[in-house]
């Protein structure tokens, strides 16, 4: 959906002064190495800072109450499963080569995610809603 997106489609759902609570890929830094800009470049190119997301909101008529960067242990559970399951997933679609190249952009992800998560990662954000 996008975070813009979410921002505008569930703004009517909150009453004024409702709270909207989500999370965001985010920079943490301003200067992100190549190898892990060059990557979230291609697969998620609309990513933007903390500040950013921020500045998006407050356009969208939201207030900023908090945020919060998930901690990279929260990525364990997220990637710990998937490590698990995609010597099966390969196998099942060994002669798919799209799905391969799922596999093999999911191995990156999890391998740069690991090296940079004080680089970038998710911020949870707290929003109330303005008249």
């Amino acid at each position: 959906m996008g975070f813009d997106n979410a921002l505008v489609k569930w703004r009517p759902l909150a009453k004024p002064g409702g709270y909207l609570v989500l999370s965001e890929l985010s920079w943490f830094r301003p200067d992100p190495p190549a190898e892990i800009r060059d990557f979230w470049g291609r697969h998620y190119p609309a990513m933007r800072s903390v500040d950013e997301n921020l500045t998006a909101a407050r356009s969208a008529g939201w207030t900023g109450v908090g945020n919060y960067q998930l901690p990279a242990e929260a990525w364990t559970g997220y990637y710990e499963p998937l490590k698990q399951r995609l010597p099966a997933f390969r196998r099942s679609y060994v002669d798919d080569r799209d799905a391969q190249a799922v596999a093999d952009m999911t191995e990156q992800e999890m391998s740069l995610m690991g090296r940079y998560s004080e680089v970038c990662g998710y911020e949870v954000f707290v929003l109330r809603r303005g008249a």
